[in-house]
């Protein structure tokens, strides 16, 4: 069973895989790793503005996430970070937020019917302000992030509603909660969805 972890750039993902890693015995973190991809789009430098260079580049996006998901076929509970969705709903939403009017759907409809089935079960959706997710990114120096402000501002108003329309969602507001009781929080859902004993 898949379970995913979603929210905007900076809200803390990455910060729970890492709980996950240290106090989850029985629960699998899967790390967002988009290393290769970029390597290989620079070596191309294919431009995303570009209609025909935009579709090869988000043809290269989702092979790479569907061998991420093949990859974790081995383990019972997984719970990923920016998962499929995450790919899909760029690969769809992208054009429209630099003002292109590409119909995605229709020219990518089977690699995007190939991405629908690497899809988690249920997402847990980390909700925060704004101006929590920019006071997280201002404190985090070991990431650069140079499409933070782009992401936050054109798609990630529209991100939660679009994943309700795609799967089971359920939202946990992280404004206020310290790393260590998200990630309890989390390890509680992901458990009682898992339908595992508590290992706290």
């Amino acid at each position: 069973m898949l379970l995913g972890l979603q929210g905007g750039m900076a809200v803390g993902k990455t910060s729970v895989i890492q709980y996950l890693y240290d106090y989850s015995p029985i629960i699998r973190g899967v790390a967002e790793d988009n290393r290769e991809v970029i390597e290989r789009l620079n070596r191309q430098q294919l431009d995303k503005t570009v209609y025909e260079d935009y579709l090869e580049i988000q043809r290269y996006w989702i092979a790479h996430e569907i061998k991420r998901f093949r990859q974790i076929q081995d383990y019972p509970y997984h719970l990923i970070d920016w998962g499929a969705e995450e790919i899909a709903f760029y690969t769809l939403h992208y054009p429209r937020s630099i003002g292109k009017d590409w119909d995605i759907e229709q020219a990518l409809a089977p690699e995007l019917a190939a991405l629908k089935a690497c899809y988690p079960e249920r997402v847990l959706y980390l909700e925060a302000k704004p101006e929590t997710l920019l006071a997280r990114k201002a404190g985090d120096v070991t990431r650069e992030r140079s499409f933070f402000e782009h992401y936050t501002t054109k798609l990630l108003p529209y991100k939660k509603e679009w994943l309700m329309t795609q799967l089971p969602v359920d939202v946990l507001v992280v404004d206020n909660l310290s790393k260590e009781h998200v990630g309890q929080l989390v390890v509680k859902w992901a458990e009682h969805h898992f339908e595992i004993e508590s290992s706290s």
